[in-house]
């Protein structure tokens, strides 16, 4: 049997042009048999589900980047840099290493022309020595030790003047003639007595000198030099035996240099 209160709901909620029940009794008046009947429709209506709350998941990683990727050393710049096996790869003139140490610092859409490795020059704490020519640019990299890098480049069109150096070994002769003497002057007590053994220590003496030839390389260099209007020349130093590219640089800033001067002058 419906209560007294649950009548008292009905009768306010289904009399006509009465006003709703106040929210308080909403609950008793919607239970009543006499709304339900009187409200087909709510009757008929499935209560919505209950939607559980999701579960925590786990968090987003990173969202991706394009941009490149910064230096594992805190606090460490992210200016242009040279890693060593790309270093390695270009000392053994690799085209896409060579190409990739120049591209720090050329515009993208520059055509890289010639790029070549030089030479080394010292000994312990050696510097390689890098040039590069590209369709608006003549540029040169030195790499040394403990991360030092040298990087610089002139417009062909800014070009006044070349340079190529290759110096004289005459001084190389000197320095090994005084060394044979002063092998002569250790082992020549020992002609007196056992010429043999002489001989052999003048031998072992020697063997050391066959170095001198490789040690004056590494310090004497050979080279490029081109002169920039108003501005840095760029020097390439370069050993001996690769003078050669040095020359087909050259040629290349040569050539491209007219061109490039002709079409400024054409506009």
């Amino acid at each position: 049997m419906p209560s007294s209160a649950s009548r008292a709901a009905d009768a306010l909620w289904t009399s006509p042009g009465a006003a709703p029940p106040p929210p308080e009794r909403w609950a008793l008046a919607d239970t009543d048999d006499t709304v339900l009947r009187s409200r087909p429709e709510a009757a008929d209506a499935t209560p919505p589900p209950v939607v559980p709350p999701p579960r925590p998941g786990p968090s987003p990683g990173p969202s991706p980047s394009f941009e490149s990727p910064r230096p594992a050393v805190p606090g460490a710049s992210s200016g242009p840099s040279v890693s060593g096996s790309l270093l390695s790869r270009a000392r053994r003139g690799e085209e896409a290493a060579l190409e990739t140490m120049f591209r720090q610092f050329v515009d993208e859409d520059e055509q890289v022309l010639t790029a070549a490795y030089l030479g080394k020059m010292g000994f312990l704490f050696a510097t390689d020595s890098f040039g590069c020519v590209t369709d608006r640019r003549v540029a040169t990299i030195r790499s040394g030790s403990f991360g030092e890098l040298l990087y610089q480049d002139g417009y062909l069109d800014e070009i006044n003047s070349t340079v190529v150096h290759q110096p004289a070994i005459w001084m190389l002769y000197v320095v090994f003639g005084l060394y044979v003497l002063l092998a002569l002057s250790i082992a020549s007590p020992f002609f007196v007595f056992e010429p043999l053994f002489a001989m052999f220590v003048f031998a072992v003496l020697l063997v050391p000198g066959l170095l001198i030839p490789r040690f004056y390389y590494r310090l004497v260099k050979s080279g490029l030099v081109t002169v920039i209007r108003e501005g840095v020349s760029v020097y390439m130093f370069a050993d001996r035996q690769r003078l050669a590219k040095a020359n087909e640089m050259l040629r290349t800033i040569s050539s491209y240099r007219e061109r490039r001067v002709a079409r400024l002058h054409a506009r």
